[in-house]
């Protein structure tokens, strides 16, 4: 948790680096067919490269995406929910379901995840919603446990509703959590 604002700053000045060498590299090219450029405004050309760059939606949502609360509001994306199931018949039903959770977060495990699954019938109207506790969750690891028969049902939707991690609740059961749909 603490490494959040360092790690923020290295990308952000890697970034600029990055950049400002490419600025100059240009302005050698420029310099070479214009002749000699006021130095002021070969200085201050990396600088605005840097300043339109941090506008730019994907190092914004980079940089966003680093923060404890935004991990949390979009957990779904990082705590990835899948339910795999056999359709019974054309009136709909489920069998053989099986949920999948897997943690993408590289440096945070999780303690405690509560999932949702909620099956739907063919007018998207839901028939029935059952929680799944997911118990020490590691980086990179998956777990996965199966759903009961259903007779009714042909989507399902899961997501995390609930968890606890020490490096992003700091240890408190917090909710949380966005809808992702199985078809």
């Amino acid at each position: 948790m603490k490494l959040r604002y360092p790690i923020m700053m290295i990308i952000i000045f890697s970034g600029a680096l990055i950049i400002s060498c490419k600025g100059k590299s240009d302005n050698n090219k420029q310099k070479d067919n214009e002749g000699d450029k006021n130095p002021d405004s070969v200085l201050n050309e990396p600088i605005k490269n840097v300043q339109e760059t941090i506008k730019n939606d994907s190092v914004v949502s980079l940089i966003k995406t680093t923060s404890s609360d935004d991990i949390l509001k979009h957990i779904d994306e990082y705590l990835v929910s899948k339910v795999t199931f056999q359709p019974m018949g054309s009136e709909g039903g489920i069998n053989n379901g099986i949920i999948t959770l897997q943690n993408t977060l590289p440096d945070v495990s999780f303690q405690k995840v509560l999932l949702e699954v909620s099956i739907l019938t063919d007018n998207d109207q839901e028939y029935r919603t059952d929680y799944y506790t997911f118990m020490n969750i590691e980086p990179g690891e998956t777990k996965m446990t199966k759903m009961p028969k259903s007779s009714r049902g042909t989507k399902v939707i899961s997501r995390v509703v609930k968890l606890k991690s020490e490096e992003l609740t700091k240890g408190e059961l917090l909710l949380v959590g966005n809808k992702i749909i199985a078809q």
